[in-house]
């Protein structure tokens, strides 16, 4: 394929202070910026429109709250619409070693096909062990890989993302992250985790009831589809076993 074309893609709702430090430790990157703004109050939207205008990024806004699945199916379709290829998305409170996602952006050069997700490593460089919800995820994608996977930071490829997100629009919510990567994994699509030793991370809002019920209903929700999928899942366990000839 042509040299890909990738963008940084940051979804955020009011959290407009966060994101000039965000964008000046990622400069150095040399990334068009694609901010989404997820129904931010109004003052926080004016000061996002006002740092759209000084910085250049394009903003695009949700009018109103819709949830982070749906931001980030908005800002890939108009990611594809512009042109891009590959669409690193960052989360807005965190920050990685800039050489760790340089990294990450040159493998996806060298594999233009694969989804690739942040493992954070703390300073001991230890991943995190995998918690009740990541262990679910990995075993209804049939997949180790899926186990290890954070939200924090991806890298899409857009057009075949775009294209399965069509037919499978996955959470609309926070949930989206874990759903959409298992549905990757159905499809036998190529997915591989990048360590990214974290510099820092501000605390979350914290687990709310409607994150833990939407998290629940799509664990049940792919539970069930892998049950539906399992004959041809099982097949293709048993090929990836079988040795090379």
């Amino acid at each position: 394929m042509n040299d890909p074309r990738v963008c940084l893609l940051i979804v955020l709702r009011d959290q407009h202070e966060l994101l000039p430090e965000l964008l000046a430790h990622l400069r150095p990157l040399n990334l068009p910026v694609l901010a989404i703004d997820d129904g931010s109050r109004l003052d926080s939207a004016a000061r996002l429109d006002h740092l759209a205008a000084q910085t250049g990024m394009e903003l695009i806004r949700l009018v109103r709250r819709s949830g982070k699945g749906i931001a980030v199916r908005a800002a890939l379709d108009e990611a594809q619409r512009l042109g891009y290829t590959h669409a690193l998305q960052h989360d807005i409170g965190d920050a990685y070693e800039l050489a760790a996602l340089e990294a990450l952006i040159e493998r996806s050069r060298r594999h233009p096909t694969t989804l690739f997700f942040g493992v954070p490593l703390d300073r001991q460089g230890q991943a995190p062990a995998p918690q009740l919800g990541a262990l679910l995820a990995g075993m209804n994608a049939f997949s180790h890989r899926v186990r290890q996977a954070r939200p924090g930071v991806r890298l899409y490829p857009i057009p075949s993302f775009n294209q399965m997100l069509a037919r499978f629009p996955c959470g609309s919510g926070a949930e989206f992250d874990v759903e959409s990567l298992i549905h990757w994994r159905w499809r036998d699509a190529p997915c591989e985790p990048h360590p990214l030793p974290l510099l820092t991370r501000r605390d979350g809002k914290g687990l709310t009831i409607a994150y833990a019920w939407a998290s629940l209903l799509m664990h049940l929700r792919t539970t069930f589809g892998m049950l539906l999928r399992s004959p041809w899942l099982l097949r293709r366990l048993r090929r990836d076993r079988e040795p090379q000839p």
